[in-house]
């Protein structure tokens, strides 16, 4: 799939390591798509994670950045172009499918990706999909992919029924999330949930954005 025409101007910051910017992706019927970037300290090049485009100021206040990481083949998004502008690698998971080019690495459960990011296999969403952890203990902040999304009047659901590959596993893997009480969920569609992040995540498995 190609990347959107949409192109988000302002950059917002979830924490001194962390950002978040979102487009309304007319390839999906206008859906809110978003991007995060993180780094493992203040002196460390920024990671972009599942990159949507942005505006060349905008794109400045993260550069150089050091990689970039998919959490799935649909989440290419701006990747391969801005790998051939910025120079950065990209990740994405091991035995992906319909990518448009090849990365420069893979990856499986477990890995330590740049930026300080640890992957985690979350099946449930068409495989391979990974969560990707940031930071350790009562601070980490997990970046979920297409496992859950943000639903309207807040809140994360799962996808509906006919986008999952497997509604036993999605919620396996949403209940092994909630039990670790992130600080921050960030989900691929929808904001990023940054109170209560754990429970939110547990109600998510009575809800789906389909219902």
């Amino acid at each position: 799939m190609s990347e959107p025409r949409a192109c988000a101007a302002s950059i917002a910051t979830l924490a001194p390591d962390r950002r978040h910017w979102c487009v309304a992706d007319e390839r999906i019927g206008g859906v809110r798509s978003e991007a995060y970037a993180v780094r493992d300290g203040p002196a460390a090049l920024w990671v972009l994670i599942d990159p949507l485009p942005l505006t060349a100021d905008a794109l400045e206040a993260l550069c150089p950045v050091q990689a970039i990481v998919l959490t799935s083949a649909a989440h290419q998004r701006a990747c391969w172009r801005l790998r051939r502008e910025l120079g950065a690698p990209v990740h994405a998971p091991a035995g992906s499918a319909g990518l448009d080019e090849q990365p420069d690495h893979d990856f499986t459960d477990g890995a330590v990706l740049p930026g300080g990011l640890i992957a985690r296999s979350a099946p449930g969403p068409r495989p391979p999909h990974f969560v990707l952890e940031h930071g350790s203990g009562p601070a980490t902040a997990v970046f979920v992919g297409d496992l859950v999304v943000g639903v309207a009047g807040g809140g994360l659901a799962l996808l509906p029924t006919e986008h999952l590959a497997d509604l036993a596993a999605a919620r396996a893997s949403v209940r092994a999330l909630a039990a670790r009480a992130p600080e921050l969920v960030g989900p691929g569609h929808g904001p990023p949930v940054t109170a209560n992040a754990g429970a939110v995540l547990a109600h998510a498995l009575s809800n789906h954005a389909d219902a």
